[in-house]
């Protein structure tokens, strides 16, 4: 012990003599979230205890209506200004507790989050919502989940490594205030599982909903490893939930998970894919700036074709046909700028990061693709077309393919 500490303080005072910056102390707190399911109120019953050890959080800033959060109570101060609350947090730690409303139906009538008797699909987003939070400076949270089950209930899945305590270790690199995000499952399910290259995958549902597990991760074989060398760094653990109506009828993907509606075709007829659109947003985490969704739209549906054309689940022929299909439906766009990326716009994005993806492999004599910018965007946090212009320069100079977009 004593030779230990004799080296790390030698290489401190040798730092100091090269003129070079000493790292910075790591300081941490413990962040303990908690969610109890009550099928009977159709809440969860939540809470966030903070316990500082090297660092500490004075206060949290929460988004949380009034509609969706009630029965707040706790330690400290807890103040409401519209829809957020303000959690001033003691010096000793402390622990916000509250209600959360379950069911939540679009605006077609269909359910995003939805709680029965045996089962619930909710994201953790709902439970412990979006915070800033005031810290010592460099605090980070070392944070754990714990989802408490009703009685009869039997599983419940994350997309986060479950610890030996029964606890999911949450782990966020992009956040100070690591909280749960992504989809969670809990209930009478149905979960298929298996370690495809370094990705764990976990299918899973309420039983008799039509959702078929096995087919999906037969998919997932064929294609993950290509996936895996496109994008470089993917998650250790994918959770893939799914059922069918009056669940919302599409894919909505988020950190390490994905929802898939039962009826959703893993292939669809125009070459397409569904599973592997998702499984793209999931792997790259790619989000578009303001107004600029047709990016992580784009490359998803692009990358859906692509990924099963160099797995050989379309052959050559087919993906070409699809592509084909996708610039004559997005032909009329004039504008990929909109808040939210329509299928049309989607579809001329595609021949946008089709036409750059052949642009890059030419100017580079194959020496890069699209992967190589993919990459480098999965690394901000939101992505501009100023973005992908900067990073395409990097490699070949100019490029034609986004001129005028």
């Amino acid at each position: 012990m004593r030779m230990r500490v004799f080296w790390v303080l030698a290489n401190a005072v040798l730092l100091v003599a090269m003129g070079m910056p000493l790292p910075a102390a790591s300081l941490s707190f413990a962040a303990d979230f908690d969610a109890e399911f009550d099928p009977l109120a159709g809440v969860a019953h939540a809470s966030i205890t903070l316990t500082p050890d090297s660092g500490r959080v004075n206060q949290l800033d929460l988004k949380m209506p009034p509609a969706h959060y009630t029965k707040i109570s706790g330690d400290g101060q807890i103040k409401r200004a519209g829809d957020r609350l303000i959690w001033s947090v003691p010096k000793i730690g402390g622990t916000l507790r509250y209600d959360v409303n379950i069911d939540n139906r679009r605006d077609n009538g269909a359910f995003d989050a939805r709680m029965t008797a045996d089962w619930v699909i909710v994201r953790g987003d709902d439970l412990f919502p979006p915070a800033v939070m005031r810290a010592v400076k460099g605090s980070e949270a070392r944070s754990r989940l714990r989802i408490g089950l009703p009685k009869g209930w039997s599983d419940r899945e994350t997309g986060y490594k479950l610890a030996s305590d029964g606890r999911f270790i949450v782990v966020n690199p992009k956040q100070r205030f690591d909280r749960p995000v992504g989809w969670i499952a809990a209930g009478n399910l149905v979960t298929r599982s298996e370690k495809i290259d370094q990705i764990d995958f976990r299918v899973t549902g309420p039983a008799r909903e039509g959702f078929d597990r096995i087919a999906i991760l037969s998919m997932l074989r064929i294609a993950t490893p290509d996936a895996i060398e496109a994008f470089g760094r993917v998650p250790d653990k994918v959770l893939i939930v799914g059922a069918g109506d009056p669940m919302w009828r599409g894919g909505l993907a988020g950190p390490r998970s994905f929802w898939l509606h039962a009826d959703r075709r893993l292939q669809s007829e125009n070459g397409t894919s569904p599973l592997l659109h998702e499984l793209m947003h999931t792997l790259t985490g790619i989000h578009g700036a303001d107004r600029e969704d047709w990016i992580a739209e784009g490359l998803a549906e692009y990358y859906s074709i692509e990924l099963s054309r160099r797995s050989g689940l379309l052959s050559e022929k087919l993906a070409e046909r699809a592509l084909r299909s996708l610039r004559k439906r997005g032909a009329a766009v004039k504008t990929l700028q909109a808040t939210h990326s329509s299928g049309e716009r989607t579809a001329r994005a595609v021949g946008v990061f089709a036409d750059l993806d052949a642009e890059i492999r030419e100017k580079s004599q194959g020496k890069y693709s699209l992967d190589n910018v993919t990459r480098s965007l999965m690394k901000l946090d939101e992505v501009s077309i100023g973005d992908i212009e900067r990073t395409v320069s990097k490699l070949i100079g100019s490029s034609d393919s986004l001129r005028g977009l």
